[in-house]
């Protein structure tokens, strides 16, 4: 039986609210009894004026307030996610993010930022350049359009991003440095190799590796890799694809300031005991110590 109460809760909320969360005003009707009153009632929702998934929850509005940690999953989304449009009329943004099994804390840490009640799924993945076949983990999330929203008004991501991304849009050094260590933790590489660290990125995107650079040297310029005839040592074209990389003292340097920042990390990045050894090596000789930066309360 269905109360007044009910009734008015179920009208002033159809196609406000996800299926679940309406279950839940309703002391957990069953989703087939809600659809069925909600049909005689004459209650259906318009998917072209108000997308909403009615299958699970997740916050529809996470990115439209910044702080470090939603900057660091922009770097990771522009990087390495996914938004597409779909729908009948191309009008509802489709969300997805897939990632080695390795990282899966990348898509733990997504699934607790949004909030989100569905499912994370696993997926044998074959490389497209060779034979191997590794086990990847992902989500995918229907009705994105207003995070969908935010991430292009803040980082620049649309859908069919890869040759058009250009950084953030952001007027704040901090944030800027966040979104670079979601960047470095989505697509790039922060290593160890023949006894010096290293750290880098790549993609098809002039633009955006130039403002990768440029944000780097911003906040890293007491200690830039000398001049060579062919312009800057750290960034070039290969393969088609733009690099931007750094090595040895520099690199060390920037991963010790970077490894600081109050964002979700990957460990096997930022924590590798070689590049710490390193690190702490080169922190007692007396020409390089001054270079190392710590973060102190006015950056934050």
């Amino acid at each position: 039986m269905w109360t007044e109460q009910e009734i008015q809760i179920l009208k002033d909320n159809h196609g406000k609210l996800t299926l679940p969360m309406i279950q839940k005003m309703l002391n957990n009707k069953s989703y087939t009894c809600i659809r069925s009153r909600a049909q005689r009632m004459g209650l259906y929702r318009n998917k072209s004026l108000n997308p909403i998934c009615t299958k699970y929850s997740f916050d529809t509005e996470y990115f439209k307030e910044l702080n470090p940690i939603k900057c660091y999953l922009g770097g990771i989304i522009c990087t390495d996610g996914c938004i597409m449009n779909t729908g009948k009329n191309k009008n509802i943004k489709y969300f997805s993010h897939k990632v080695s099994i390795k990282d899966e804390i990348i898509i733990d840490n997504l699934i607790k930022e949004l909030k989100f009640t569905g499912n994370k799924k696993y997926v044998n993945h074959k490389s497209p350049n060779s034979n191997n076949i590794c086990k990847c983990v992902y989500i995918t999330l229907s009705c994105f359009n207003k995070n969908a929203e935010y991430l292009e008004k803040y980082f620049n991501i649309v859908p069919q991003k890869t040759h058009r991304l250009k950084g953030t849009n952001i007027n704040d050094n901090f944030l800027n440095l966040c979104f670079c260590i979601g960047a470095f933790d989505g697509d790039g590489t922060v290593g160890y190799s023949n006894g010096s660290p290293y750290i880098s990125i790549a993609s098809v995107s002039k633009d955006f590796i130039v403002w990768m650079k440029n944000i780097i040297d911003l906040n890293f310029s007491e200690y830039k890799f000398r001049e060579c005839k062919n312009g800057n040592i750290d960034f070039y074209k290969r393969d088609k694809m733009w690099r931007f990389t750094t090595k040895g003292v520099r690199a060390a340097i920037i991963i010790n300031y970077l490894g600081q920042f109050p964002v979700p990390k990957l460990d096997r990045k930022w924590n590798n005991q070689n590049i710490l050894k390193y690190i702490k090596e080169k922190k007692n000789e007396y020409k390089y110590k001054h270079f190392f930066k710590d973060i102190i309360l006015f950056d934050i």
